[in-house]
């Protein structure tokens, strides 16, 4: 399941290597909350 989660956050750009950083940008890019992009990691 949790690879499931990995991929999808990739699939939505989201570079899971770059943790909170590559959160914090695509917050701002995308108008999303912090912990829902967190919950995708």
């Amino acid at each position: 399941m949790k690879q499931q989660k990995n991929d999808e956050a990739l699939a939505k750009g989201i570079n899971a290597i770059d943790g909170k950083l590559t959160i914090k940008k695509v917050s701002e890019e995308q108008q999303l909350p912090y912990s829902a992009i967190a919950d995708l990691l």
